[in-house]
């Protein structure tokens, strides 16, 4: 199967020098469609190992070797011998990945976009300057990749499904970002030779038979703690609104919400929603904003379903308290949600007809 891809916003799959991108890497590819993979089977209550954290499947080759002998099924006996269902197909240790991608990359270096300063918002009497230092907050957007880029996925197991690769990417183009970077905006991408797609064969794929249950929430990315959004916004040029829209996105949570009354739980909050870091300790956002596109912005990221550790605040809260400012910035024209009445396209509890229509 090949598939072609065009950037609409930089794309940033990593590289030795992080200021830099010098090519298009087929690691970060493969990493983000792993997150992906990832956050559609969190939400079928598949128990998914997350790597981030160390916490990786490791095959039993003598579990594996009995369990393939006994019954001869390969994708069962993996999972006997201590796989999860993502690790069959992207790998782990003792288990090859199932598919090679081959990429070539006819993509150039993008603009090196110098530093973005907030800038003050007169008409609504809007001071963008840091509290504390009284200085303006300054952006980083380094350097990306832009163009097109050719994929090849390469089947190396029998049972591999390419299509479940093809379905990923439709569902980064239509909803979420690929690679790194997407709380800067990076990697919109479109797909450029887009064959007939069949919903139906992706999910009867994806789902491999899996019974659909609710179960518990990680606190992990999963397809039930995420949303999705696209707001109309006024543009004064693109890296500053969406600057200052950042900015104003992590000024709203360090005032409130008001629901919560200390100025430490809020920092909590607005550390482990909106990323942090502090010499060799981060944590990332869980909110991304792309960049503007014909005065449109796509905005996504979850929220678990009992919000986060040790702020006393509820999901519908810290979500409510976003919508707000993203409100007072521009007007919501999509948001989706599985189970929700902020939902503005299919409002259902059903999982798989949610993911379908995602799509």
């Amino acid at each position: 199967m090949k598939i072609e891809l065009e950037t609409v916003t930089p794309l940033w799959t990593g590289g030795v020098d992080s200021k830099k991108a010098d090519r298009v890497h087929t690691t970060g590819i493969i990493g983000s469609l792993r997150w992906w993979y990832e956050a559609i089977l969190r939400g079928i209550s598949q128990n998914i190992c997350d790597p981030s954290t160390g916490n990786s499947c490791q095959l039993n080759a003598d579990i594996f070797s009995k369990r393939l002998s006994e019954h001869g099924q390969a994708k069962k006996a993996a999972e006997q011998a201590g796989l999860c269902p993502v690790c069959q197909v992207f790998g782990a240790t003792g288990w090859a990945r199932q598919f090679r991608l081959r990429v070539v990359d006819l993509t150039s270096k993008g603009p090196f976009n110098t530093p973005v300063v907030t800038t003050d918002d007169s008409t609504r009497n809007i001071s963008r300057r840091n509290p504390k230092k009284r200085g303006r907050p300054t952006y980083y957007y380094p350097e990306g990749r832009v163009g097109s880029f050719q994929l090849e996925v390469i089947p190396l197991a029998p049972a591999f499904q390419p299509y479940i690769i093809l379905g990923l990417f439709k569902l980064i183009e239509t909803q979420g970002n690929l690679a790194s970077k997407g709380q800067l905006g990076y990697g919109l991408v479109s797909i450029n030779n887009p064959s007939e797609f069949d919903v139906q064969q992706f999910v009867q794929d994806i789902l491999h038979g899996n019974e659909v249950n609710a179960g518990s929430d990680s606190g992990l990315p999963s397809l039930r703690n995420m949303f999705f959004a696209e707001y109309d916004i006024p543009l004064v040029s693109n890296l500053q609104t969406l600057t200052n829209l950042k900015y104003d996105i992590r000024q709203a949570f360090r005032d409130g919400p008001t629901s919560i009354a200390s100025d430490s739980s809020r920092a909590e909050l607005r550390h482990q929603f909106l990323g942090w870091t502090k010499g060799n300790m981060a944590e990332g956002a869980k909110v991304f904003l792309s960049r503007i596109i014909d005065h449109r912005i796509r905005i996504w990221g979850w929220v678990p379903e009992k919000g986060f550790p040790g702020v006393a605040i509820s999901r519908d809260e810290i979500i409510t308290h976003l919508r707000s400012v993203l409100d007072r910035n521009g007007s919501c024209t999509r948001w989706r949600e599985l189970n929700s009445p902020r939902d503005t396209g299919l409002q259902t509890s059903d999982y798989v007809e949610y993911l379908k229509s995602l799509l």
